[in-house]
């Protein structure tokens, strides 16, 4: 991320290159367009300050919106990146545990993809109550208790949220 970068000239310049190939290459002349490419769609971060900041979502959402196009998300939560993940790992998915402060990135992606567990975190950018937008198999708060849990075979058997 580069937020600082992130500003409307910039953003409209996006925008301009995108309404052009869109135009150029439009679907009369059966060319695939998917030039959006989105590294994820983060809605927010922890930032250096230790503060919430914008994160790329809305930036995605905005010019797909402005050019009727759909990105396409190489990061999480997208199941490519769990599959390319593991895949270079030699680990099969259900035997997995995916540990994370991010619900929907973290937790929501894990679990789309079909690894076997997921673990939120209360640190970084978990706010209070995110476990209930999602369904993490176990919520701790700490990335030490989550490995703790999984070390001492306690994670089985573990209350959720």
């Amino acid at each position: 991320l580069a937020p600082s970068a992130f500003h409307y000239s910039r953003l409209n310049d996006a925008f301009r290159v995108l309404h052009r190939i869109k135009h150029e290459n439009g679907p009369e002349k059966n060319v695939p367009i998917s030039p959006l490419i989105a590294i994820h769609r983060a809605k927010y971060f922890m930032d250096q300050d230790g503060k919430m900041s914008l994160g790329p979502g809305g930036f995605v959402s905005c010019l797909e919106e402005a050019t009727e196009m759909e990105a396409t998300v190489v990061g999480k939560p997208s199941k490519a990146f769990f599959r390319s993940a593991l895949s270079r790992l030699g680990v099969l998915p259900d035997e997995t545990v995916m540990i994370g402060d991010d619900i929907i990135g973290d937790v929501e992606g894990a679990k789309a993809a079909g690894l076997g567990a997921t673990i939120l975190v209360r640190t970084g950018k978990y706010m209070m109550r995110d476990e209930h937008k999602g369904d993490p198999s176990l919520v701790v708060d700490s990335i030490v208790e989550a490995i703790d849990c999984i070390l001492t075979g306690t994670f089985e058997n573990a209350s959720r949220n």
